[in-house]
């Protein structure tokens, strides 16, 4: 053996933990694309909300016929 040098064993341990590093990574990564999409829905929903209502304020102004 050359002194420093790494056995197989070494090795296999060292990959395990690169791609344990990198599902972590990984999986904060989903959770900030998902949490960025929920609130774009959430804002483009309170958006429609908004619109509906302004809408039908509309439609009580012009044809409320009823006064």
């Amino acid at each position: 053996d050359v002194l420093g040098s790494r056995g197989l064993g070494d090795v296999y341990k060292r990959q395990i933990q690169i791609k344990s590093e990198l599902t972590e990574i990984q999986a904060l990564s989903l959770c900030f694309v998902c949490n960025f999409i929920i609130a774009n829905q959430n804002i483009i929903i309170a958006k429609r909300k908004m619109l509906i209502a302004k809408t039908n304020m509309l439609i009580d102004y012009f044809f409320h016929w009823d006064d």
